[in-house]
């Protein structure tokens, strides 16, 4: 009669599982923690030129930093969040 001893494989693939998870759950981690942001941050784009070369590029970029200018600014907040950023 012929036995089969292949108690050992179980083990293994329950070692193979915990470690696919495992590496799921870093990735997942790290995705996580990279991409979070900060919801009181603002995102706007704004045309601006790549290199200043002229005058005429300085002020195209004063006339964008101007539209984008938030006049109610808390320095106190924004203290805070420069140096949460640092």
């Amino acid at each position: 009669m012929k036995t089969n001893i292949q108690s050992g494989f179980s083990h293994v693939l329950v070692v193979v599982a915990l470690l696919v998870v495992g590496v799921t759950g870093f990735a997942g981690y790290r995705v996580m923690h990279s991409s979070s942001s900060n919801d009181s941050t603002v995102s706007m784009k704004a045309s601006e030129p790549a290199v200043l070369h002229n005058a005429a590029d300085v002020r195209k970029a004063k006339k964008a930093l101007d539209e984008t200018a938030s006049t109610d600014v808390n320095p106190s907040q924004l203290d805070s969040e420069l140096n949460a950023l640092l």
